[in-house]
């Protein structure tokens, strides 16, 4: 039987992920002779004290130039040398940001190896939003020949019934599922019970009965992250799962029609996952308001900074023209800490980003900030002074602003970084920060935006009434 060598790629911390571990379980049961090639660690050792790292980071976000190519392909040689024509080799590709190493390394092995049998899985192979059968990215390299199989999901099927069919077939591997656990779709054997809202179904958490006594319905377009941020515990609990755009946009028809509710609010972790899939629900929502003349409201607790050119204006007038209220988790200022939380943006995507949503008309509820991050030195703390400068204009638009002294979850890899009883876990400390420290930068934080909020006041004054124009105009 043919050798399998799974290879690790970059981008990620120097751990083996979950992922390939499964797959050699699942392939080593199914009586193969498979080996783990943990790439990422050599790249990891050889240049993360190098001068060369950030552009290596940078290469798996956008493809670059600047790295050293010729030396990582030989890296990767070198690791192969034991590898024949014969054996069957399988990249894991974690995150969307590991396919440029996954179409470097690939190529590099088809020219040597012309007839090999190479594949590709994990999460990375499909963008947020792209159910099983929906690739675009695989499709292209299953289309180009530089790849012959790709494993999409549940691989505790696919890997054992693929072994038992001598390595066959070739291309998609999948099981498709449209299951979604812990979401409130509000399927249509139900569309005739109009005490809805009632269904033991949703166990009385989908709805937020506010001051007023307004029952607004809680959607879920989106659940699980497909980040790993350090400081959050998200992407450890829920898998990641989304909703088609058309299925939302049938249930706020629902709520409406017979529950003559206005106003809804998505629950989701990080709503805009996909950036095109979100821009279809906001035309959705948009083109639904048109057609039924109704001033729907929404909100959500869960939006996340991207890199400015990720961003698109579309997508602001879209919320503005919805009358979209979003919470956004900007999380630091200083490039530096923002690298140590897995952050793919910098501090001036985030400047951009309210810069855009203030001239759109866009309304951020509430902006939420962390201090006291393990690595967060005296420096990195007072470049929030950026924020407060930002704040006497564009950040009025924020209207409130949570300010939360760092926490550590279990199975985080802060844990390394820190001292942590986890009878009084709120207590952890090291030589760079501790609790009075994370608490007292909180509060000096809170003081300065709200300082600056009051001197920008005039200014946002001024911004109103153009404001309330951009909110109804017309995004097409």
């Amino acid at each position: 039987m043919a050798r399998i060598f799974l290879i690790q790629i970059p981008r990620l911390d120097d751990k083996l992920t979950w992922g390939i571990k499964e797959a050699h379980r699942q392939f080593d049961e199914a009586g193969c002779d498979v080996r783990v090639i943990d790439y990422n660690h050599m790249v990891y050792d050889r240049y993360r004290q190098t001068d060369q790292w950030q552009n290596i980071e940078d290469y798996c976000v956008q493809k670059n130039d600047r790295i050293p190519k010729n030396d990582l392909i030989q890296l990767f040689a070198e690791s192969m040398n034991d590898v024949r024509e014969t054996d069957i080799v399988v990249f894991s590709v974690f995150t969307v940001e590991s396919r440029e190493f996954a179409q470097l390394l690939g190529e590099w092995l088809r020219k040597r190896f012309p007839q090999m049998l190479i594949g590709c899985g994990g999460q990375g192979v499909r963008r947020p939003g792209e159910y099983a059968s929906q690739t675009e990215w695989g499709d292209w390299l299953l289309g180009t020949s530089l790849f012959d199989v790709m494993f999409i999901g549940h691989s505790d099927e696919t890997i054992p019934e693929w072994v038992r069919n001598n390595f066959k077939p070739l291309g998609k591997i999948y099981k498709e599922s449209k299951v979604f656990p812990k979401i409130g779709f509000l399927q249509e054997k139900f569309w005739d019970r109009k005490e809805r809202y009632k269904d033991p179904l949703y166990k009385g958490t989908d709805f937020d009965i506010y001051k007023t006594d307004k029952i607004v319905p809680k959607l879920y377009f989106v659940q699980g992250c497909v980040k790993k941020c350090t400081f959050c515990d998200v992407h450890m609990i829920d898998n990641f799962v989304m909703q088609d755009p058309k299925d939302i946009v049938k249930e706020i028809d629902y709520y409406h029609n017979e529950l003559g509710m206005d106003e809804i609010s998505f629950a989701d972790n990080t709503i805009n996952s996909s950036n095109s899939q979100f821009i279809k629900l906001l035309q959705g929502m948009y083109d639904w308001m048109q057609k039924n003349n109704v001033d729907l409201k929404w909100s959500t607790a869960g939006f996340a900074v991207k890199p400015e050119h990720q961003l698109s204006d579309e997508m602001f007038k879209l919320i503005t023209a919805t009358n979209g209220m979003i919470s956004v988790g900007f999380d630091h200022v200083s490039d530096t800490v923002l690298q140590h939380m897995r952050k793919l943006y910098k501090w001036a995507d985030i400047e951009s980003f309210i810069h855009r949503a203030d001239e759109n008309g866009v309304t951020i509820e509430a902006g939420l900030w962390i201090t006291g991050y393990p690595t967060e030195t005296e420096e990195d703390f007072k470049e929030y002074k950026k924020l407060t400068k930002l704040y006497k204009t564009a950040g009025n638009s924020i209207l409130s602003n949570g300010v939360q002294p760092c926490s550590i979850p279990a199975n985080s890899p802060l844990i390394d970084l820190v001292t942590i009883d986890w009878n009084q876990p709120d207590n952890w400390y090291n030589d760079v920060v501790d609790r009075d420290t994370r608490n007292k930068r909180a509060d000096i934080l809170i003081y300065d935006i709200q300082q600056a909020k009051t001197q920008g006041k005039i200014y946002f004054d001024m911004r109103n009434k153009k404001r309330s124009e951009l909110r109804h105009r017309d995004p097409i």
